[in-house]
């Protein structure tokens, strides 16, 4: 995990133009779930995770800037399975590059723009179940797609050396892999959508 890090984070640094005036780090908390479509989510499924990573800011105007990021970051959603809590969480290596807008040059910041994720962990917890011991399994990586590309929308505000953003983000793509059930493929459709508040330093 850290290894893939630390090379995404090396691949922005070089890549980045020398200009780049701002990095800094971030962190934060979300609330994740995972459904076929936006209007099949439950808030009950939801679950609370966690981000953290670095971002530079690449200013092209006084009130435009480029920002990419490297997150890790936890995402999911739970259910309940024969009298069980079952949580699913999913891991990822996030690499937002968002369009950062500051209207009139204020510090309301509007933030979109892509980012492109990979599938770091999977891991399923059953909770509260008939032998009241929590379980955690590892999932087979293989099961599922190690890439994910999606968008972001977001609004912050920024004070020198802070930024404070509340984010919506959701995947395109489908987590799992099609699956051939006798003669049939199946795949569930279920797809990442994520609320993500968080707060930067610059240095």
């Amino acid at each position: 995990m850290k290894k893939h890090l630390i090379s995404i984070a090396a691949l922005l640094v070089l890549f980045c133009p020398a200009t780049f005036t701002q990095v800094g780090i971030k962190g934060g908390v979300n609330m994740s779930s995972i459904a076929a479509e936006a209007d099949d989510i439950e808030e009950k499924n939801a679950i609370l995770g966690w981000q953290a990573g670095l971002m530079l800011t690449v200013p092209v105007h006084d009130w435009f800037s480029i920002q990419p990021e490297v997150l890790y970051i936890r995402k999911g959603s739970k259910h309940e399975f024969l009298g069980s809590d079952v949580e699913f969480r999913l891991d990822y290596i996030e690499v937002p590059v968002l369009a950062m807008l500051k209207p009139g040059g204020g510090p309301v910041v509007l933030e979109v723009g892509p980012q492109f994720s990979y599938l770091a962990n999977a891991k399923t917890t059953f909770k509260n179940g008939p032998f009241g011991e929590d379980i955690t399994v590892d999932e087979d990586r293989d099961n599922y797609e190690p890439l994910d590309v999606g968008v972001v929308l977001g609004i912050g505000l920024s004070f020198e050396k802070f930024l404070f953003d509340l984010r919506y983000t959701r995947g395109f793509n489908s987590i799992d892999k099609a699956r051939t059930i006798g003669n049939t493929e199946y795949s569930s459709g279920a797809r990442n959508f994520n609320l993500q508040a968080s707060i930067g330093v610059y240095f």
